[in-house]
């Protein structure tokens, strides 16, 4: 008895399989006959058109534009030819200047206002990243650096935290 429902299940999956395989071959023979719109045949060659065109008029080249031809092509210019400098000669004229600005920057910020660990944390991954830039330039042995950082209490403002 067992054995027979699951034949007869197996049937009905069988047939269900069936019916769903005949529905998608008629949706992509429909989907197919929409998409050849024409075929043309000169001289023993058939082409077979699979979309509509969009435009009326064909681009001959990508420069041209699309629809009615009355737009200038845009054409792009070099600009290094052109006699202005290149992207990569204006970065290294301006790092030593960014260096400078950077350490103006890191100089400002080394010790006002409270210490927090939170505020000690971000010197510290800001260190390790000076750090490592200056690695990577300079091509520093790849030892890890290593920062020991000791939080005192000063005995006049129980709240501040400095750094030693």
């Amino acid at each position: 008895m067992y054995l027979l429902c699951l034949i007869v299940i197996d049937f009905l999956k069988l047939n269900l399989f069936k019916i769903c395989m005949l529905r998608l071959i008629l949706a992509l023979r429909k989907r197919l006959d929409n998409m050849l719109i024409k075929l043309i045949s000169e001289r023993n060659k058939v082409w077979a058109h699979l979309r509509k065109e969009r435009f009326p008029n064909l681009r001959k080249s990508e420069l041209l534009p699309r629809g009615n031809g009355n737009q200038e092509p845009k054409l792009r210019i070099n600009s290094f030819q052109e006699g202005e400098l290149d992207e990569i000669l204006k970065t290294l004229e301006e790092e030593p200047q960014a260096r400078k600005e950077r350490k103006e920057s890191m100089e400002s910020k080394v010790l006002q206002g409270l210490m927090t660990k939170g505020r000690i944390g971000r010197l510290q991954e800001e260190v390790l990243k000076e750090i490592g830039l200056l690695r990577v330039k300079n091509s520093m042995p790849k030892a890890q650096p290593s920062i020991l950082y000791g939080l005192t209490l000063h005995p006049q403002a129980p709240q501040r935290l400095s750094l030693h």
